[in-house]
C-alpha cells in the first residue's frame, strides 16, 4: 500500500519519505493522505489516487507510522462496507502487509483533494456529520476529472479489475477517466 501524504501529515506521523514513487499497475493499493481541519477538530482525508474515493477519519490519537495503518484499516473496512463492498479483506487488506509513504503526486490530484477538503469541512462543521457519513457523502459527489462519474463508481470499476490497467477499449468509462486523472 503506498500512501502519498502531504507535509502537515508527515510532520504530524514523524515518518520519512521514500523517493517519489511512480504510479504503478496497482491502482487499488495507492493513495492520497492530507490533515485539514474542521472547526477546531484534525481529520484525515484519505482518497483512492485513481478513483478518488475516499475516508474521512479523526486524526486524535494518531501520532506515528503503526496507529496510522491501523486506523485506516479499520475506516476503509467500516466506510466500504457500509457502502456495499464485501470484498474489501480479498482485494485491499492484503496491501496492508507493506506500506509505504512518499511525496503527494501532481497538482491536479492535489487540486481535488483540496475541493473534498472544502466540501468535508462544510459537511462536518456547518452540518455536523460524523466522519463516516461525511465519507458516504463525497463518495456520492460528481467529480470533474473522473468524467463526472462519482468516486464510488470510479472504484466501483476499480475493485472489478484491482490489479489490471484498463485498455484502450475500455475510453469513456470511470476507469479511463480515473487512469488520464493520474497520468497512469
Amino acid at each position: 500500500m503506498i500512501f502519498r501524504i502531504t507535509q502537515k501529515l508527515v510532520e504530524k506521523l514523524h515518518v520519512e519519505l521514500n523517493t517519489e514513487i511512480p504510479y504503478g499497475e496497482n491502482s487499488v493499493g495507492d493513495w492520497h493522505a492530507m490533515l485539514f481541519r474542521a472547526g477546531r477538530i484534525q481529520y484525515i482525508l484519505l482518497t483512492s489516487t485513481s478513483s478518488l474515493y475516499s475516508l474521512i477519519m479523526l486524526a486524535s490519537g494518531i501520532n506515528g507510522q503503526r496507529t496510522f495503518t491501523e486506523q485506516v484499516l479499520s475506516n476503509m473496512r467500516d466506510v466500504m462496507g457500509e457502502d456495499g463492498y464485501s470484498s474489501f479483506d480479498a482485494c485491499i487488506a492484503p496491501h496492508m502487509n507493506s506500506v509505504s509513504f512518499s511525496k503527494t503526486g501532481g497538482r491536479s490530484i492535489l487540486g481535488s483533494l483540496n475541493k473534498l477538503v472544502f466540501c468535508a469541512t462544510y459537511y462536518l462543521a456547518r452540518r455536523q456529520m460524523s466522519p463516516r457519513d461525511t465519507s458516504l457523502r463525497l463518495n456520492g459527489l460528481p467529480m470533474k476529472p473522473l468524467g463526472f462519474y462519482t468516486p464510488r463508481e470510479a472504484f466501483q470499476q476499480l475493485m472489478k479489475q484491482p490489479l489490471q490497467r484498463p485498455d484502450s477499449s475500455q475510453e469513456g468509462t470511470a476507469e479511463s477517466h480515473a487512469r488520464d486523472f493520474v497520468g497512469m
